[in-house]
């Protein structure tokens, strides 16, 4: 639910600040290698199963650079014309 508020929250935000050239627009990374998600020290294997298990096993974590990417996109020029967006940054993995 709190995701949801997150893309209801973008969308609305988009909506009234429109006519003021302010453009709100949400990034929804998927996995991405961190130092956090690398170190698996802290973690059950009983967990780490499990977040596994729902995964395709070929799954490519994704690198900070992609969301950067994605960031720099819509806040630049060429996405001038992007505002109340949800940009899914996952490789793929939410059509699953």
């Amino acid at each position: 639910m709190s995701k949801h508020g997150v893309v209801a929250l973008t969308e609305h935000t988009a909506y009234m600040y429109l006519h003021e050239g302010i453009r709100v627009n949400a990034i929804c990374p998927g996995g991405i290698r961190t130092a956090m998600a690398a170190d698996h020290e802290n973690e059950s294997e009983f967990g780490y199963g499990r977040v596994r298990a729902g995964m395709d096993p070929q799954f490519v974590f994704g690198e900070t650079k992609n969301i950067a990417d994605a960031v720099l996109f819509v806040s630049g020029d060429e996405g001038a014309f992007i505002n109340g967006a949800n940009i899914v940054v996952d490789g793929g993995m939410s059509c699953n």
